[in-house]
């Protein structure tokens, strides 16, 4: 009795083909995303706080937002101007409501 081998290799071919395609790729893609969001909100972070050293009058909150927005266009993050202007909302509150240090994840020592 011969088997024939190729249907099976065939088949096998193929599973191999769906596992890839219907878990590993989505599931790489996620992975990548997680990370392009943790470097969006990282640089966004960075240029807030930037620009609150920068231009610290009362009155430059435009300017502050343009040069944030301007740092993080240098940067090529893939974000949408809408969500650019609520992550640097959300991170200038976030930073409003915080001491410095906290914000950027510094502990002093004690002096």
């Amino acid at each position: 009795m011969n088997i024939d081998w190729t249907e099976i290799i065939m088949a096998l071919i193929g599973l191999i083909g769906l596992l890839i395609s219907g878990v590993l790729i989505p599931y790489l893609k996620s992975k990548t995303t997680e990370n392009q969001r943790e470097d969006i909100k990282f640089w966004v972070g960075i240029a807030v706080m930037s620009a609150e050293k920068q231009f610290d009058l009362a009155g430059q909150g435009q300017v502050k937002k343009e040069y944030v927005k301007d740092f993080i266009r240098t940067k090529n993050l893939n974000i949408t101007d809408e969500q650019l202007d609520q992550l640097i909302i959300a991170t200038v509150e976030k930073l409003i409501n915080k001491p410095w240090e906290q914000f950027a994840g510094i502990t002093r020592k004690a002096e």
